[in-house]
């Protein structure tokens, strides 16, 4: 019984809110407890993205996200999640609906959001919302993602942003890997981000 009043107060307290989408209509999320409901919806919102491009969205056992602000949006057509320490993670949004990528990092950057890491493949998404990058590791295929197919996608590196809000300095990927230098690890991207933030 302590336990669980324990974990209740860890949670974020849910909330209602709403924001102005890029297609100039007003997105509307919720902030939920429940951590099944929550992985449910990502689950459901990465099963909606083309396989192609579906490994990239990482789902992560529910427990995961007790601590975590945990933000549906729309009725389940996209979902987002905030760690405590900022760390933007689970971001994903379905085919059909009216919230795009871009909405769901406007939610998370307005409820604490400040960084975040993503596979190469969503490098230009990721600057051209406000995001820099400034570390980054090589693939690493004992760490690959559950979807990853080796015939059919090539190992994309991890990069590290920080929110600057930045949209005017767009680096590419090109000229980012090749002014910076990649860490050893995963971990030691993670570090090198973190000191700069």
């Amino acid at each position: 019984m302590a336990d669980s009043s324990k974990a209740a107060k860890n949670q974020p307290k849910s909330k209602r809110g709403s924001i102005k989408g890029i297609k100039g209509k007003r997105i509307s999320y919720r902030t939920v407890t429940d951590n099944e409901e929550f992985r449910n919806t990502l689950s459901d919102a990465k099963n909606a993205i083309g396989a192609r491009d579906r490994w990239r969205v990482d789902v992560h056992d529910a427990d995961e996200y007790k601590r975590d602000l945990k933000i549906i949006a729309d009725n389940g057509n996209g979902v987002v999640a905030v760690k405590p320490n900022g760390d933007i993670i689970s971001v994903a949004s379905t085919k059909n609906g009216d919230v795009r990528g871009s909405d769901l990092l406007r939610i998370a950057v307005a409820n604490g959001g400040k960084k975040l890491d993503s596979f190469d493949g969503n490098f230009n998404f990721y600057v051209s919302n406000g995001f820099t990058p400034v570390s980054w590791t090589k693939f690493d295929p004992t760490y690959k993602p559950t979807g990853w197919s080796s015939r059919r996608d090539k190992p994309e590196s991890v990069v590290f942003f920080k929110y600057t809000g930045s949209k005017t300095s767009k680096i590419t990927a090109e000229e980012f890997y090749n002014s910076v230098k990649p860490s050893k690890n995963y971990d030691a991207a993670k570090r090198k981000r973190d000191r700069q933030m």
